[in-house]
């Protein structure tokens, strides 16, 4: 039952995107230092936070590429990396955040329509 309500928890921490509050469950988010999921430390917003936002003022798809391009132009003061943007773009295709499409062997994302 403690299982089941800590995953319940985790359920609803990442649709929410709200930091976990919960003493134990920061410990099952395996590999990861504890912080907030809101912001970075310096109260910048996290790298997937400037990628929604990107697919989001994009009216066209984006690949990995593209958006880090844009966001290394728009953030100079960060180092941003494509592998890591492309994993945090199949991060949010698998939680239905965005939507993935192949043309050939390129990859563009857009983001998911609005939960009404």
């Amino acid at each position: 039952m403690h299982d089941h309500a800590v995953l319940l928890n985790l359920q609803k921490a990442l649709r929410s995107e709200a930091p976990l509050s919960a003493p134990d469950l920061p410990r099952q988010r395996t590999g990861k230092s504890g912080k907030g999921r809101r912001s970075s430390a310096a109260g910048r917003p996290t790298l997937v936070e400037l990628i929604r936002h990107h697919l989001a003022a994009s009216s066209t798809p984006c690949s990995a590429s593209e958006v880090t391009t844009a966001l290394s132009e728009q953030h100079r003061d960060r180092h941003i990396q494509t592998t890591v943007v492309r994993t945090s773009l199949e991060n949010l295709v698998a939680r239905g955040e965005a939507h993935r499409t192949k043309q050939g062997s390129s990859v563009f994302y857009t983001p998911a329509a609005p939960a009404r």
